[in-house]
């Protein structure tokens, strides 16, 4: 059809002649048109079906933002996790590198290197600790009596990266127990304790001297968002507040939803895991070698000498809550089967 110059003179004034109205309805009708245009292709496009049961968090939600992961319900929820032990190796195993076959192992519950070491909001100016590197040599540092005169400090300061647990001082036993911290984690009852100390004059200067070291350092807070119980959450939050207000600020990082639930599987244990558990895991999923010291849960020394609960002070731990015993066998098995080094004995003979 030819159209001439009346005809579209004839069509302009026409238009001209419209309402709001009648432009308003044409619009529409052309919008309905594209969109009906556009999805009547997207869904002609080969469309593979996307399962939405529940299973364990895996490796590819890692790569996740952070918020995204602490709100991952569907990932955690209590009645998907496996409960199966990390320690049984199948014979297909032998062919992989121990550390590999833990780190896939550890994955299936939701671990990796970054989902276990979530950066917090707050971040200290200037400090970005690598946590996405493998480390050749790790030493997790228990806080045992057994570490008393074990003068293993000069051994462990020569690991790469040092985690240690709950705020254990170095202080006055370098000799014993290294000169440097990469790694601390702290639980509720410590974190509450040395905010109360922060707040208050008459031991802030106590509590002062006992953060600075770690400034430098990454700071991991367990059961950050394990769902009960919520005062727990807040405490730690007015902690790291405090850390903030008087400079002391370090690498914040915080545990993954349900983490306490999900070690319990993974370990199957049946209490909940101490820091020694936890810093093991940590260990297994960044480093290629480990050697654990100072994780002895007995009042006698393996010459029959009597320890002190900590080799700092001579405390306790809570029964009812963790199963000391239980994972100190965890600790020997692996120490059997060669995944690491578990240190019991003096690292230097006493000059006689």
């Amino acid at each position: 059809m030819t159209v001439t110059n009346g005809s579209m003179k004839e069509v302009w004034f026409s238009f001209q002649n419209w309402s709001c109205k009648d432009i308003v309805f044409v619009i529409l009708c052309i919008s309905t048109c594209v969109a009906n245009y556009v999805f009547g292709v997207a869904y002609s496009l080969p469309n593979k079906k996307r399962s939405i049961t529940n299973k364990p968090f895996t490796y590819a939600a890692s790569h996740m933002h952070t918020a995204e992961i602490l709100n991952n319900k569907t990932a955690f929820k209590e009645e998907t996790v496996v409960t199966r032990d990390i320690l049984i190796q199948k014979e297909g195993a032998v062919n992989e590198t121990l550390i590999e076959y833990y780190r896939k192992k550890l994955q299936t519950f939701g671990f990796t290197m970054k989902s276990f070491l979530l950066p917090y909001k707050i971040k200290a100016p200037g400090l970005h600790r690598r946590v996405d590197k493998f480390y050749n040599t790790c030493a997790v540092v228990g806080s045992s009596g057994i570490l008393n005169g074990s003068q293993c400090g000069e051994e462990i300061s020569s690991h790469e990266f040092i985690i240690r647990l709950n705020m254990a001082t170095i202080d006055g036993f370098q000799k014993d127990v290294g000169n440097r911290t990469d790694l601390m984690s702290i639980n509720y009852p410590i974190s509450h304790a040395l905010d109360k100390c922060l707040r208050n004059t008459k031991c802030r200067d106590s509590a002062y001297r006992r953060l600075k070291p770690i400034k430098n350092s990454i700071l991991l807070f367990h059961e950050f968002h394990d769902p009960n119980p919520n005062w727990k959450l807040q405490g730690h939050k007015q902690f790291i507040q405090s850390l903030k207000r008087y400079n002391l600020l370090p690498d914040i990082r915080v545990s993954a939803k349900n983490a306490t639930l999900r070690l319990k599987s993974a370990w199957n244990i049946t209490k909940q895991p101490s820091g020694g558990l936890r810093g093991i895991t940590a260990a297994l999923l960044m480093c290629r070698s480990i050697s654990m010291y100072g994780y002895y849960p007995f009042s006698e020394g393996t010459n029959g000498e009597p320890l002190q609960y900590h080799y700092f002070d001579n405390g306790f731990w809570n029964k009812k809550i963790h199963n000391m015993s239980e994972e100190y066998s965890i600790f020997k098995k692996l120490d059997k089967i060669g995944r690491i080094r578990l240190v019991t004995n003096k690292c230097k003979k006493d000059l006689i």
